[in-house]
Parts: structure tokens; C-alpha cells; sequence
């Protein structure tokens, strides 16, 4: 060979050489931001929006999550609503909606309730740490022990309130809670 031949070849091996380490930082890079971006989602937000648990309930089934949001209706001395938020804007038609949080104890009246306890009917934020679970209409019935019928518009203890989520419920998300903290 001459040498002008191994000139070239040696010119040629340290440009793959090159675009291999090249390619190599790359992918050592991305990876490196993947674990950046899972670091500040696990390490910085510890809330899910309420929203994501309506819309997605496969996601969070049997998770323990924290919610925040605004009290939107009370349905029980247990039980109450959080609104969502909602998607899209005033001219995109957003449609506001609401998460059903349950808790395994009632809720004190507002005299009562500590400082950071959210009282009874009060519309207030709250923090809300619980497992997520969706349930359908006769499960609901059983954990809310009240008799919300079997079909809507039915004879049944429901019909007294006010709240189309539950009288329209067939199957959603919901909020175990087993902490509930007014902020």
C-alpha cells in the first residue's frame, strides 16, 4: 500500500471514530435529561392535578396520590367534591368538572374543626392524600352508605341532593382520602 492510501485510511477511521463519540454524548445527554425530568417530577411535584385523575383513571387506579383543589359541593358529612380545573379556554369551551373525595370519618362543622381541618360545607382549597379508585354506581352506594339507587331519576335516598355528579354517577374516579388539609 502506499501512502497515500493508508493516509486516507487512517483520515477515514478517525472520522467515524469522532461520529461515534459524537453519537455516544448524544444518547448519554438525553438519557441524562430523562433522568433530570423524572428526578424534578418525583422530586418537586408531589400533586396531581385533579383533572388528570378524572380524565385518565386507569393511570392513577389503586395509586396514592395528592390532589389539590378547590371545594366545590359537599355530598355527605364524608364526602364532597374538589373541582378540577378545566381544559381549554373561554373561547375553546373548557368544560369544568369535579373529582368525588371520600373520607373514612365525617367531617367536623366548622366550629369544631381545627385550624388546618377543612369544617363541614365549607368551600375552601384543600390537600388531599388518598388512593384513587374507580368505582361504579352500587360500589359507590356501599362506600358512601347511601342508597343512590339503581338507575338515575329511581326512588332512592340521593335524589335529595343537589349534586348531578352523583345522581348522574355509572362509573369514575374518586378519592379515598386518608388526609384532607385545608390550606
Amino acid at each position: 500500500m502506499d501512502r497515500r492510501a493508508l493516509i486516507v485510511i487512517g483520515i477515514v477511521f478517525i472520522i467515524v471514530v469522532f461520529i461515534a463519540l459524537f453519537i455516544l454524548s448524544l444518547s448519554r445527554s438525553a438519557q441524562n435529561r430523562r433522568q433530570e425530568v423524572s428526578r424534578e417530577v418525583v422530586g418537586e411535584r408531589k400533586t396531581i392535578p385533579a383533572l388528570d385523575v378524572v380524565e385518565d383513571p386507569l393511570v392513577y387506579d389503586g395509586l396514592t396520590i395528592e390532589v389539590e383543589g378547590l371545594v366545590a359541593d359537599w355530598v355527605t358529612k364524608r364526602s364532597f367534591t374538589v373541582s378540577k380545573g378545566q381544559r381549554g379556554g373561554l373561547l375553546t369551551g373548557g368544560e369544568g368538572s369535579e373529582l368525588l373525595i371520600v373520607t373514612k370519618d365525617p367531617l367536623p362543622l366548622p366550629k369544631d374543626a381545627k385550624e388546618s381541618e377543612v369544617g363541614l360545607g365549607e368551600l375552601v382549597n384543600v390537600r388531599v392524600q388518598g388512593r384513587a379508585r374507580i368505582t361504579s354506581r352500587a360500589e359507590l352506594s356501599r362506600i358512601l352508605g347511601v342508597d343512590l339507587g339503581d338507575e338515575q331519576n329511581e326512588d332512592s335516598d340521593i335524589n335529595l341532593d343537589d349534586n348531578d355528579l352523583i345522581i348522574d354517577w355509572r362509573q369514575g374516579s374518586i378519592i379515598l382520602a386518608e388526609s384532607v388539609e385545608k390550606l
